[in-house]
């Protein structure tokens, strides 16, 4: 979703159609990139996908200024990203059941969001910030079995813990997103 965003200038991100993080206990088709991981966190703290593509961007420079999904994803960047304007288009009931608002409405608050979130970032008085954490920055995901931590703790750098649980600890947020990205893509491996 941002990996090129490394070999292109931005000055801005606009997040369209994210949703809450793997775990979540109402979020709509609540994921983090894949549904082999039932838990990601960053620093103890879960982590959705806007917060993990978030800290990417943030390493490159790049401000996050608009975040579109349900209410779930909504309150989870209160503690992630307040600066990033959020709209709600969708209330969530359950991962398979939401309350969304009419298309033409939901069309309509993103164009409206957006251009607002670009102006805001062209503007004199930019509030945006970069999402950036002190290092360490200590990952963990817990996957929904044994053996797809097992495969990922093959990759160097990631250690297996628990019962269906790896870590992953750098200083660099690009490097963190990458054994990030890395990890899920070799997780369903495990399941062939």
């Amino acid at each position: 979703m941002v990996e090129a965003a490394g070999d292109s200038d931005f000055d801005v991100a606009l997040f369209v159609g994210y949703h809450a993080r793997a775990g979540h206990p109402t979020g709509v088709i609540a994921h983090t990139y894949n549904p082999r991981a039932v838990l990601v966190e960053i620093g103890d703290r879960p982590a959705t996908e806007a917060a993990l593509n978030g800290l990417y961007l943030g390493a490159l420079g790049v401000p996050v200024a608009m975040v579109t999904g349900d209410d779930a994803l909504a309150a989870e960047l209160d503690d992630w990203m307040p600066w990033a304007e959020t709209v709600v288009v969708k209330h969530a009931i359950s991962y398979q059941a939401a309350d969304s608002v009419h298309p033409s409405l939901a069309r309509d608050l993103i164009r409206d969001a957006a251009r607002r979130s670009v102006e805001r970032a062209r503007g004199d008085g930019n509030t945006l910030q970069l999402l950036v954490l002190d290092p360490p920055l200590d990952l963990r995901i817990e996957f929904t079995t044994p053996s797809q931590a097992d495969f990922v703790a093959t990759i160097p750098g990631f250690d297996r813990i628990g019962d269906r649980s790896v870590t992953y600890s750098t200083d660099d947020a690009i490097t963190l997103f990458r054994a990030f990205i890395s990890a899920i893509r070799i997780a369903p491996a495990a399941d062939d």
